[in-house]
């Protein structure tokens, strides 16, 4: 009896642990790992288990900006079932990183948002089990030529944030109700005419969307758009870029 109500007030309970088949994922891949269940001191009934793939986006209002946790895709069990004492369980599980999966891995290591996975093993009458994995994202390749021409031309990365809301460019919108702002500032005699550059990619399966918003020293702040093909190289992105920022 007394192990019982130390597992449903969450000492000596069940335990989850999520493992992934990698450490570093890039937007759009598969996602693949197990899922590691270990029963407590007491049996419990499990209601379901879920994976969450989830981001800290800002949300600016007239009180000010705060920051909350933003689930980007979501893979989940409902079936139910009684977990013995001590019993261990492994579950396969996959899930599809959305092609906006924010960036965490950028020249220079910068500051950037985080990007993790919640597990969540959903106990009745009890403390649900959690377990939390944060992911290293990579660009993929021509995401990672942008990135390379910007430094190429003279920029640096000073951080990386996700705003709420939608970013639309020419020809491609953003679907996920935020988007990761990357902002530079410029060096050398560039920092003359720009205070910083704001870039936001837009990845789709056949093309690259890039939402470019340019700080002028003097002037209003200004926003155009750019569409690569995913086989631009950094230097067919650099010599459009320098037209732009130089």
């Amino acid at each position: 009896m007394f192990q019982k109500l130390f597992a449903a007030a969450g000492f000596g309970g069940a335990k989850v642990d999520a493992q992934l088949d990698k450490s570093q994922y890039r937007p759009g891949e598969l996602l693949t790992g197990k899922i590691l269940i270990r029963g407590g001191s007491a049996e419990q009934d499990i209601a379901g288990l879920k994976v969450c793939l989830l981001t800290q986006v800002e949300i600016e209002s007239d009180s000010g900006s705060r920051s909350e946790n933003r689930v980007l895709a979501r893979w989940q069990q409902h079936e139910k079932s009684l977990l013995k004492p001590d019993q261990q369980l492994t579950l396969p599980f996959s899930m599809q990183l959305p092609l906006e999966t924010p960036i965490t891995m950028l020249p220079g290591n910068p500051r950037v948002v985080p990007v993790w996975l919640g597990t969540e093993l959903e106990i009745d009458y009890g403390v649900d089990a959690n377990d939390r994995d944060y992911l290293r994202i990579e660009p993929v390749p021509a995401q990672a030529n942008v990135l390379r021409a910007m430094e190429n031309l003279g920029f640096v990365i000073k951080h990386a944030d996700l705003e709420a809301g939608q970013a639309r460019g020419n020809g491609f919108a953003s679907s996920l109700g935020c988007y990761q702002e990357i902002e530079y500032r410029a060096s050398g005699t560039r920092r003359l005419r720009l205070n910083e550059v704001e870039i936001t990619f837009v990845l789709r399966a056949d093309a690259l969307g890039v939402l470019i918003e340019l700080d002028r020293v003097g002037r209003s702040d200004t926003c155009v758009s750019r569409m690569y093909s995913l086989n631009a190289t950094t230097s067919d992105i650099e010599n459009d870029l320098y037209g732009l920022l130089c």
